[in-house]
């Protein structure tokens, strides 16, 4: 009877933590981890490369995913983020790529999207990473993060039925999660 009532209250604790704003969505050690995938992509051409180097690289990218070889893509989209000058969307094509490879890179497809979502404007802008990210988590077996990231997207998207709907699947498949526990050492007797 006390180990319900202890995890009732555990329960209700967690159903009455407010939620981040939609601003502050953050995975712990994501982005060292993603700044190390960087460095190593860097590696491969130190002094970045020209217009030309770019466009064929981006041009190789966009051949490999029309044909479906997504290892190509993979590496094609890492060579063009190596050479400079990317933008959002050439690391949501990078994550989506691993993603899709044979096996997949879930762990690289986690880091490309936290970079897809960071350097593009907040709010709906947002979701197309933060998707990615979930199917990433989703396949590291990280249910926790992946409901974060996807209430995230709920946040930046309330209206919208299908993501309700992803989250509510997600939180039924994890079962009964905690996130937070608060204990209170002076009470008597503790708890």
């Amino acid at each position: 009877m006390r180990l319900l009532r202890t995890l009732a209250l555990v329960l209700l604790a967690v159903l009455a933590l407010p939620s981040l704003p939609a601003e502050a969505f953050q995975l712990p050690g994501l982005q060292r981890d993603a700044q190390a995938y960087l460095v190593e992509l860097r590696r491969r051409f130190p002094a970045g490369g020209n217009p030309q180097q770019r466009a064929a690289a981006e041009q190789r990218a966009q051949a490999a995913e029309r044909q479906r070889d997504w290892g190509a893509a993979a590496n094609a989209w890492e060579d063009r983020i190596a050479l400079g000058q990317v933008n959002g969307d050439h690391w949501l094509a990078l994550s989506r790529a691993q993603l899709n490879r044979q096996p997949p890179e879930a762990t690289r497809a986690l880091q490309a999207g936290w970079f897809a979502f960071s350097l593009v404007g907040a709010g709906p802008p947002e979701i197309p990473s933060l998707l990615l990210m979930a199917e990433a988590l989703r396949r590291l077996d990280r249910p926790v993060q992946m409901i974060q990231a996807l209430e995230a997207v709920v946040e930046r998207a309330p209206d919208d039925q299908r993501y309700q709907q992803q989250l509510a699947a997600a939180r039924r498949a994890a079962g009964m999660l905690v996130r937070n526990v608060a204990t209170e050492p002076d009470a008597e007797p503790a708890r």
